[in-house]
C-alpha cells in the first residue's frame, strides 16, 4: 500500500516535473527499425530507452518508495501473423499499467506484443510502464525526434544512427557544452514545416510572460533571438511548452494575489525591485516569487 500522497506547491510541482522530464543521457538513448525500404537498403528509425532508463529516473527523482506500478494481463488467441515470410498462428498479450508518484498522482498505459514472441509479457509490460511515464511527461521528448531514414547492412541492421540534437541532452550536459558530443541537425526530410500557428501561440506570451522572460525562454530552448528565427518544428513545440509552464507561474501569482491582495504582491516585488510582474528579469526569479506568496498563503491557512 503507498503512502499518504503528499500535497505540491504549484513551484514544487513545476520543479518535480522538471527533474522527471529531463532528457536520459545519450548513452542511454537505442535506435529501433520500424520500417524498411522495398529493396531493404535502408530503415526508419525510431529513438526509444530501455524500461530500466525510466525506472531509474523515477528512483532518482521520487526515491523508490515514491512511486509504483501495477499491472493487469490479458489475453487474445485465435491469430493469425505472418513471420519471416511465412503464416504463423498466434495471439495477442496486452499488459496495462497504473503508475503512482508521490505528488502527482496516477497515470495508465497500455502494450502490446504478439505471443509467439519469447519475452512477449515481459516487453508487452515494459511497454506499457513506458507509456505510463510519458502520460507525466518522462521520455516524451522521444516522440519529438521524429524518424530518421538510414542505410541498412545485409542483416537489416543500421550502418550508422542519428546524433541527438542539444535540446535532446540532459541539462547537465546541455549546461556543460558536452565537448564530446558533436550537434548535428536532424535532416530536414525528417522534420515538420514550420507552424504558424504555434508560432502566433508562442508570440502571443510575450505579454504575459514580459521581455525578459520571453527572450529567456528563446535564448535557451532554441538558441535564438526571436520566435521567427527558430528552425525546426520540434523546437517550435520545445519553446511552447517552457511558454505555458512559465504562463502556469505567471496565473498562479495572479490567483494567490486574489487571496492575499494587493499589498502583500507588492511588497514581495519590492524586494525583487519590480513593480510588476511582467518586470520579473527571469524565470528563476518569478518561480521564487510564486514559492514565497504560496508560502505566505498556507502560513495564513494554518
Amino acid at each position: 500500500m503507498k503512502a499518504k500522497e503528499r500535497r505540491l506547491t504549484a513551484v514544487q510541482r513545476a520543479k518535480l516535473i522538471e527533474n522527471l522530464c529531463d532528457p536520459f543521457p545519450v548513452s542511454l538513448i537505442r535506435w529501433l527499425v520500424v520500417e524498411r525500404s522495398a529493396n531493404g537498403s535502408k530503415g526508419k528509425l525510431l529513438a526509444y530507452a530501455d524500461a530500466r532508463a525510466y525506472t531509474d529516473r523515477l528512483n532518482d527523482v521520487v526515491g523508490t518508495a515514491g512511486w509504483s506500478e501495477s499491472y493487469s494481463v490479458s489475453t487474445l488467441e485465435g491469430l493469425s501473423r505472418v513471420r519471416n515470410g511465412e503464416t504463423v498462428r498466434s495471439g495477442k498479450v496486452f499488459a496495462a499499467c497504473t503508475l503512482w508518484i508521490d505528488g502527482l498522482g496516477t497515470r495508465s498505459g497500455t502494450g502490446e506484443r504478439w505471443a509467439d514472441d519469447p519475452n512477449a509479457m515481459m516487453e508487452a509490460d515494459a511497454q506499457a510502464l513506458k507509456r505510463a511515464c510519458s502520460r507525466f511527461g518522462l521520455g516524451r521528448y522521444l516522440y519529438d525526434l521524429g524518424p530518421c531514414w538510414v542505410p541498412l547492412d545485409r542483416d537489416s541492421q543500421p550502418t550508422l544512427v542519428p546524433e541527438l540534437p542539444q535540446w535532446a541532452w540532459p541539462r547537465k550536459d546541455r549546461a556543460a557544452g558536452a565537448p564530446e558530443l558533436k550537434v548535428v541537425p536532424i535532416s530536414t526530410s525528417t522534420v515538420a514545416l514550420l507552424d504558424m500557428g504555434t508560432t502566433r501561440k508562442i508570440e502571443s506570451f510575450r505579454s504575459m510572460l514580459g521581455d525578459a522572460i520571453y527572450a529567456e525562454i528563446l535564448r535557451n530552448e532554441a538558441q535564438c533571438d526571436s520566435v521567427r528565427g527558430i528552425r525546426t518544428r520540434l523546437r517550435q513545440l520545445q519553446v511552447l511548452r517552457v511558454m505555458q509552464t512559465a504562463a502556469g507561474l505567471v496565473r498562479r501569482v495572479g490567483a494567490l494575489t486574489r487571496r492575499l491582495g494587493t499589498r502583500q504582491l507588492m511588497a514581495e516585488m519590492e524586494d525583487l525591485n519590480v513593480r510588476d510582474v511582467r518586470e520579473m528579469p527571469n524565470l528563476q526569479a518569478l518561480a521564487q516569487l510564486t514559492q514565497h506568496l504560496e508560502t505566505i498563503a498556507s502560513r495564513r491557512v494554518a
